[in-house]
């Protein structure tokens, strides 16, 4: 994708809020993404121009954090987690979401992907307990 020059000049009045210029990365890849809708090829090699950084610096920062998406995703995120706990409490019901880890459904706009550690629920029954209060609802 070839990036607009306004979307540049937001980059660039990015950059200037920080004594050094590689400080802006983070705030950049948010940039790159919320035009794209994910950190594409093209967006890291924006990054790297406009930083004076290499592509693998920008794609290593990149591929590090979970909340930069390097593929195109639905609209809806589900983030099942992996762990042991997580399974014994009923988080294993999550899996029936049509989309495999790490993929979206195009038509359903769905976008599943595993977490490690997810926040513990605040609901006293546990996932699976929320699970069946959402599923009586519909």
């Amino acid at each position: 994708m070839q990036f607009t020059d306004e979307t540049r000049e937001q980059a660039r009045e990015l950059i200037a809020r920080y004594p050094k210029p590689r400080s802006a990365l983070l705030p950049l890849l948010h940039l790159v993404q919320s035009v794209e809708g994910y950190v594409s090829p093209a967006g890291i090699g924006l990054c790297a121009e406009l930083l004076d950084l290499t592509k693998a610096e920008v794609g290593a920062v990149a591929t590090f954090y979970t909340m930069y998406k390097r593929r195109p995703v639905g609209n809806y995120h589900v983030g099942v987690c992996t762990n042991t706990l997580c399974a014994v409490m009923g988080g294993d019901l999550l899996h029936d979401v049509p989309a495999a880890p790490g993929r979206h459904v195009p038509r359903r706009r769905v976008h599943q992907h595993a977490v490690r550690g997810a926040r513990r629920r605040r609901d006293p029954r546990g996932a699976a307990g929320a699970h069946r209060a959402v599923a009586e609802r519909d």
